[in-house]
């Protein structure tokens, strides 16, 4: 008796042991403190393979420094440290790993080019490509903002399993016209091709990155010219490097303004959610008349089933709003993104937002005035977040809020539609919503936002909401920002990534936490 429980002791520490092991992670074994300059994670099969930091380790010359980039995986084991030297004018954007390479996008401001590079998993480059643009003409630019993908997922970079990557450019065109190219690069050979469609006129054509399945990418394909607005989801086959189908919204009944696309596991389906609009109504000026769901064949792209919430009738029963979905309370409500739960029900992640007059508005506005030119009595905030519930037909069934602190996202903005702010603040990541990350159960996920509450030394929290299929249950992880900046990053299914900046003492420490 005594020898097993003696036995099962030392199993438990040792896993206790290994457990801890696994969760903490210190990136101070230099010889000299380093300083981050980039970090993130590496997307593998649409899910957390692992992450990356650029740190410099030395200085070589004026223009030139040496970099370290480690690479882990996704329980934080080193993987790789990668040394090399270059511009002190550098950023690491994204990353994404196949099972035999691993592929990083660099970005040189001052030399006015980006740069891929392929390494194996030994850390050996393989290929190298570059495409330079031109920063006077903004010829060339990174989907670095984007109206729908998650604030720490990709936006550019994708890979195609062992063929290689393909990223996605936005083009700038002579005489103000824009398009966008999709480039696929070789990771065994130097071969790339590239689709790119034509500008007609001065059309303003932008591709944002809505969904990737093993096949597929999706991208909203909009085009900005007030005159010729319109809005298509286009998907790409990813293997074939050509155009698969598009669903075009705007030969619809309504307008049709896509904030998720969400593939069905095991089905030959595809959920598309957004805001639906009037024919004559310019939406990025509007709030739009509801919410839509399609369901679409994901083999030939034909919407299979149309259903229609609007804000005065189905939405307002369970969420209270006016015809053009205002809130007493928290305003209008963005739609960052949505999930499937089990028995395919749907819910999408809300945050509200709104403009109000401020204290300081006259002040800055009156005696300031001949300093800056520019008057300004309102800003625009975000407020609560608001998780929609939809059942097997998509009918909205319950709406709950969750409290938050609001905080500013645009000030001066007095003369722009409150919802084009709003869509230039999600742009630009303004808004607490962060990402909604798989819990490892199907049907179970949280929904993770930044509240900045703050409550004695604390200035802020990570809140997030974790669904067990059932109910929600909420959680805070406390920020601290006095001496040490702290992020979260999504990590694999059932855990968030703690990491912590020091800036005086250049120390990075970083934890696994698990989502209750």
């Amino acid at each position: 008796m005594f020898r097993t429980i003696l036995f099962l002791f030392f199993i438990t520490t040792c896993c206790i042991q290994a457990a801890s092991a696994q969760k903490t992670l210190s990136l101070n074994d230099a010889a000299t403190p380093s300083i981050l300059y980039s970090s993130g994670t590496i997307q593998r099969n649409n899910q957390i393979g692992g992450y990356y930091f650029l740190m410099q380790s030395d200085r070589v010359d004026k223009t030139t420094n040496a970099y370290l980039l480690h690479v882990l995986d996704e329980n934080l084991n080193r993987v790789r440290r990668i040394r090399f030297d270059a511009s002190t004018s550098i950023s690491l954007q994204e990353a994404a790993a196949s099972d035999s390479s691993m592929a990083f996008l660099f970005y040189y401001p001052a030399d006015k080019k980006y740069e891929l590079r392929i390494y194996d998993n030994d850390g050996k480059l393989m290929q190298s490509y570059t495409r330079a643009f031109d920063s006077y003409k903004r010829r060339l630019h990174l989907q670095n903002m984007s109206l729908h993908n998650e604030s720490e997922g990709n936006r550019t970079l994708f890979e195609v399993g062992d063929e290689g990557y393909m990223a996605v450019f936005v083009r700038w065109q002579a005489k103000g016209t824009c398009t966008y190219d999709i480039n696929f690069y070789g990771s065994r050979n130097r071969k790339t091709s590239k689709f790119s469609p034509g500008v007609a006129g001065r059309d303003f054509l932008r591709a944002d990155f809505l969904a990737k399945t093993d096949s597929l990418l999706f991208v909203e394909v909009s085009n900005r010219r007030a005159s010729r607005s319109s809005s298509t989801i286009m998907a790409f086959n990813i293997h074939t490097r050509k155009k698969a189908f598009e669903v075009n919204a705007n030969k619809e009944k309504w307008q049709f303004e896509p904030a998720a696309v969400l593939p069905v596991p095991g089905q030959d389906t595809i959920v598309m959610v957004g805001k639906y609009f009037d024919k004559d109504v310019k939406h990025v000026k509007s709030n739009g008349k509801g919410i839509a769901i399609y369901r679409v064949s994901r083999n030939t792209g034909a919407i299979l089933t149309r259903t229609y919430n609007s804000w005065e009738t189905e939405i307002n029963r369970q969420y209270s709003c006016d015809k053009k979905g205002q809130n007493a309370e928290n305003g209008y409500l963005y739609l960052h993104n949505a999930t499937l739960g089990p028995d395919g029900k749907l819910f999408v992640a809300a945050e509200g937002y709104y403009r109000r007059m401020y204290a300081f508005g006259f002040v800055h506005s009156t005696i300031f005035l001949p300093f800056h030119l520019t008057p300004s009595f309102t800003r625009v905030q975000n407020s609560d977040m608001v998780v929609l519930e939809f059942n097997a037909t998509d009918k909205l069934v319950k709406a709950i809020t969750y409290d938050k602190a609001p905080s500013t996202m645009m000030a001066r903005m007095d003369f722009l539609n409150r919802h084009m702010v709003a869509r230039n603040a999600r742009a630009h990541g303004l808004f607490g919503y962060g990402f909604i990350h798989p819990a490892g159960d199907p049907g179970h996920f949280s929904i993770c936002y930044y509240n900045w509450r703050k409550s004695g030394e604390e200035k802020g929290y990570f809140t997030y909401l974790r669904y067990n299929g059932q109910k929600f249950r909420q959680y805070e992880v406390p920020l601290r920002t006095k001496e040490v900046s702290t992020s979260v990053l999504p990590a694999k299914p059932g855990f968030l990534l703690i990491i912590e900046d020091n800036h005086k003492e250049r120390t990075i420490e970083m934890r696994m936490e698990k989502i209750s």
